[in-house]
């Protein structure tokens, strides 16, 4: 009996140094695990802040594209509404933003004002020479007074004539009012896109 007392005391013995260890190691991965825990945190907070930075930084730089090119548009749009019809908005070709998409209505609409504008110069142009004619047959006319008599036919030629220039003038002013009328439709339709 004794020697069982014995073996059952080392058994216990060796129970509780069983129980030790394995708190040890329990305490140790513990331990292990509580530090791979901070670990996880201290990386997750870290790609957090790195993420928001990041963002942050992002939105900055779109942000500040998008006002240096409003503030151009800006420079350009009051350029061209002051009578600059050279004024033209440096439009990107692979850029789909609304910005250069408004550049674009904004080139075309000074280019359709630079045409009308050629335009009205060539019928003013027109004008003036037929008033040269105009004025060209009316001293003709009244240089000759002291010959009416004896040249009615010229005066009757210079009537058709000056008819005729009237009839081109008045043409010429009908054709520039409906263009006039066109470009106000297309300003007009412009001014729709833009707003």
């Amino acid at each position: 009996i004794n020697g069982l007392v014995t073996s059952m005391n080392e058994y216990i013995q060796k129970l509780s140094q069983l129980e030790e260890h394995t708190e040890k190691i329990s305490e140790i991965n513990h331990s292990q695990s509580q530090t791979e825990i901070y670990k996880a945190q201290t990386i997750s907070t870290v790609v957090v802040i790195v993420t928001l930075i990041a963002l942050v930084i992002v939105a900055f730089v779109i942000s500040n594209d998008i006002l240096k090119s409003l503030s151009l548009f800006n420079t350009i749009f009051v350029r061209g509404s002051s009578g600059d019809l050279n004024a033209k908005y440096p439009v990107l070709e692979n850029t789909k933003d609304e910005i250069n998409t408004l550049g674009s209505i904004f080139n075309n609409f000074i280019l359709k004002l630079n045409e009308v504008i050629k335009e009205v110069s060539e019928v003013a142009e027109n004008l003036n020479n037929s008033s040269d004619k105009l004025f060209e047959s009316i001293s003709a006319f009244s240089g000759n007074t002291q010959n009416q008599a004896a040249n009615s036919e010229q005066i009757t030629a210079t009537m058709e004539e000056v008819t005729a220039g009237v009839n081109n003038i008045s043409d010429n002013a009908e054709t520039q009012h409906n263009k006039l009328n066109y470009v106000i439709v297309l300003i007009g339709n412009l001014s729709n896109e833009i707003n």
